[in-house]
């Protein structure tokens, strides 16, 4: 056990390298402790109560034979947080691209999609990290009202690809591609699924 002021650290004895700050407060943060370019550094991995102490060793493991490999776990969380979430991006692509450009209603519909369905499930992750498995589970959530199901997809590959001309992200990682559209009633006006998947907006008000 070693101490400072407020906390005291405590080694795993089954694990080199992993082990548990405990704080004056009663609060407890997983550590993983390891030497990088002669200095000893220290990683939190989370803190105690929202992770099991095994669920906190695994992490451990995974951080420390990442160092093993030459690999900085610092460096590459500092590199991951400068990533902006997707609600970031999606507020910079409303202010500077939709709202000066669109009809205040076409606007306001993209907003509303937005905040209604995308930022509750999806505003948090950093863009980098979505997947289509996350697109596809909250296109199905909205099978209800397929026309807005499609819209929701079309306006997150919209916004993907104006970041990708920004070089946040990559056009070709485009999670929203090979997911399958609702087919939708032509006679009521609504653009043809493909069609609106393709195009860089939709006018979606009638």
């Amino acid at each position: 056990m070693r101490s400072r002021q407020d906390r005291c650290f405590f080694s795993d004895d089954a694990l080199a390298g992993f082990g548990v700050a405990a704080f004056s407060s009663g609060r407890k943060i997983y550590i993983a402790q390891f030497r990088k370019d002669g200095r000893s550094r220290r990683l939190s991995i989370g803190e105690h109560g929202r992770l099991t102490p095994d669920e906190a060793r695994s992490q451990a493991k995974i951080i420390l034979g990442a160092v093993e490999t030459g690999a900085d776990p610092i460096a590459d969380r500092r590199t991951a947080r400068a990533v902006r979430t997707f609600r970031e991006v999606a507020n910079d692509w409303m202010s500077q691209h939709e709202k000066p450009k669109r009809k205040p209603r076409t606007a306001s519909e993209y907003q509303r999609i937005l905040n209604s369905h995308v930022f509750p499930a999806i505003g948090s992750k950093r863009i980098c990290e979505l997947r289509r498995a996350d697109l596809t589970r909250l296109h199905a959530r909205m099978a209800a009202t397929p026309r807005a199901a499609n819209h929701m997809l079309a306006t997150i590959s919209a916004i993907w690809n104006w970041a990708a001309r920004r070089d946040e992200v990559v056009f070709a990682a485009n999670p929203v591609r090979g997911i399958e559209r609702y087919a939708e009633n032509a006679s009521l006006g609504f653009l043809p699924p493909v069609r609106c998947a393709r195009m860089r907006t939709c006018n979606w008000i009638t």
